[in-house]
């Protein structure tokens, strides 16, 4: 039984926002593509207004699967399009790989939720579950950096020094997870990257603030579609990916 409310209200909320960010940046001639990331969009935020008003969360699980496989497929359609130049939307393929990945995941608690919980709290599904948000953080910092307007260089390279650190972490992550299905071992090197994880996360957390706070003001000049959606898109998620790197740190330091 899926008991988790605020996970699965984050998670439906993300892939509204997914459906947005999708919608606004198609190319006016992708009239299919913009209808169908539009339905995806009004269905996430139905069934999420319905969650929020209803203690049975299990009753509405089969219809947000089936919609949750459905959204994956369009996104690889998206995805194919880019890599094959058949389609025009103002969004990278590494970010639309992004958000296959968070709804995968998304579709793995959603089918489990106590197997995920389980599997989080072994060594070797935490580092996975680590590279995927390394990977988020690093391409959230990037694209927000696409989007800025030149002359806010400042701002830029404070998204793009970000970019560079979950980088590094990224290579950490990858060494320390073949060394760990190598050996069985390297769990206190994993809690140390899980603190510095933790360490960066929180501060590009407050990064994003900032730019929330300031895009809403509209004191910092960037393209038109950056609206204060995507950095508190990008906040829920660090926070919801830091809640869990909090959980497994303190679950082992118990021991």
């Amino acid at each position: 039984m899926y008991k988790r409310k605020e996970d699965l209200l984050f998670w439906i909320g993300i892939m509204r926002d997914h459906s947005i960010f999708q919608s606004s940046t198609f190319a006016p001639k992708e009239v299919t593509y913009i209808k169908k990331s539009m339905m995806f969009r009004d269905f996430f935020q139905a069934v999420m207004d319905k969650v929020k008003s209803e203690y049975d969360l299990e009753m509405n699980i089969p219809s947000i699967m089936k919609a949750l496989n459905d959204f994956i497929n369009f996104k690889r359609q998206i995805v194919k399009g880019l890599l094959t130049c058949k389609l025009e939307i103002n969004l990278l393929p590494s970010f639309i790989s992004h958000q296959i990945n968070e709804a995968m995941e998304f579709r793995f608690e959603l089918m489990s939720p106590q197997n995920y919980l389980e599997c989080l709290k072994r060594p070797i599904c935490f580092i996975d579950f680590l590279k995927k948000w390394i990977a988020d953080g690093s391409g959230h910092a990037s694209t927000y950096a696409s989007f800025l307007d030149p002359t806010e260089s400042i701002l830029r390279d404070e998204a793009l020094a970000f970019k560079m650190k979950f980088d590094m972490l990224s290579v950490k992550a990858n060494e320390l997870q073949m060394m760990m299905m190598q050996s069985e071992s390297g769990e206190s090197a994993l809690i140390m990257l899980a603190a510095q994880v933790e360490d960066l996360m929180k501060k590009f957390i407050l990064y994003l603030e900032k730019m929330l706070k300031h895009r809403s003001e509209c004191k910092v000049m960037a393209i038109g579609t950056l609206s204060p959606l995507l950095p508190n898109h990008m906040i829920r998620e660090h926070k919801y990916s830091l809640n869990k790197i909090n959980e497994y740190i303190e679950n082992k330091n118990r021991y």
